[in-house]
């Protein structure tokens, strides 16, 4: 009898803390889900915020701008105005330690203006040249106290990466971006090099995305002079010199870029004295990555099969690829001598 109250007891005591368990797990997801909603980069007015930069490390010397993109995750269209008084946008950086010391910096000039945003669509709302990044000036803490060094710099040497994202302050609500590391120091790009001349094509891009083509995609194609004599490039349409190819993974053969006659209208020519290194071309990667052709422009991809493709992204059907190579190549005396090949992934997701 002793036994069997005992087993009884025994078993309500276990009941009970199976019971107190559950309670506990149930509070802990609760809190949880309410953490990760508190955190999280969606809001209650379905608007996406986040960074966009090219690919490699931030230097003072480089040109380019980092950009915050606001993306309309909702079903209906969105109207985005510029801020006023009661609303703008930070940049918000970590240095590599001290995580809690945040720093703040804000845009050199803001480009939303008044337009309504359809649903899936993005939209740059404010830029900033990278460079700035290094300059002391504008790096403010939570206190909105000024810093005495920019947030990249630790003593007189630098931190091998920044922690860097975005907010947007609007009539008191904070909408945060995801946080990207950004490396810290010079791009060491390949270099081919030859006996008359060194080629070296710089894009500060690993991957195209179709949802953001207007997010530019700079790339530069470098030659440096070794010969005795100046090299000319681009002096009329009879001399160009120079070739751009792409390549796709779903072709068999090579597609080249031709300039129109226009292009020399509106470019001067190229003239690289001995010992000297100039740009011989630069663009937007976007802007020649075109999915339909239009008049205006000062160039067309030029492929030697009866099915002509639009762009190293686009066949003539509209079929993209998944992956594309370019490179170029320079003509001195006769000879024509390529760079190395960058190969670029084609995002159709994001």
């Amino acid at each position: 009898m002793n036994c069997d109250c005992l087993l009884q007891h025994l078993f309500r005591g276990l009941s009970k803390l199976v019971v107190l368990c559950g309670l506990i797990i149930i509070l802990f997801s609760s809190c949880t889900a309410k953490r990760n909603t508190y955190f999280s980069y969606r809001n209650p007015w379905n608007v996406g915020l986040h960074v966009r930069f090219a690919k490699g490390p931030i230097s003072i010397k480089r040109t380019d701008s980092l950009h915050v993109v606001l993306h309309n995750n909702g079903t209906n269209a969105l109207q985005a105005e510029p801020f006023g008084q009661d609303g703008f946008v930070r940049f918000v950086a970590y240095p590599r330690f001290y995580r809690a010391k945040k720093a703040f910096l804000f845009p050199v000039f803001n480009e939303l203006i008044k337009s309504s945003l359809a649903p899936g669509d993005s939209i740059i709302i404010c830029s900033i040249p990278i460079h700035r990044l290094f300059a002391s000036d504008g790096w403010k803490n939570k206190k909105n106290i000024a810093l005495r060094k920019a947030i990249p710099y630790a003593g007189r040497t630098q931190h091998p990466y920044i922690t860097i994202g975005a907010e947007i302050i609007y009539k008191g609500k904070i909408i945060s971006s995801k946080p990207h590391q950004l490396p810290v120091g010079e791009a060491v790009y390949p270099t081919k090099q030859y006996k008359k001349a060194d080629l070296v094509l710089m894009v500060d891009a690993d991957e195209w995305k179709k949802k953001s083509p207007n997010v530019p995609i700079p790339i530069t194609c470098k030659v440096k002079n070794k010969t005795r004599y100046d090299m000319v490039f681009f002096e009329h349409a009879g001399s160009v010199r120079f070739n751009l190819y792409g390549y796709g993974k779903n072709r068999t053969s090579n597609l080249v870029l031709r300039f129109k006659d226009s292009y020399f209208v509106q470019s001067r020519k190229v003239v690289i004295a001995p010992g000297e290194e100039k740009t011989v071309f630069a663009d937007d990667l976007s802007k020649l990555f075109f999915k339909e052709a239009t008049s205006d422009q000062l160039w067309y991809w030029e492929w030697n099969k009866k099915k002509e493709a639009v762009s190293p992204l686009y066949l003539a059907d509209g079929n993209h690829v998944y992956e594309t190579e370019i490179w170029f190549g320079v003509v001195i005396d006769g000879k024509e001598y390529f760079s190395e090949i960058k190969r670029i992934r084609v995002n159709y997701n994001n």
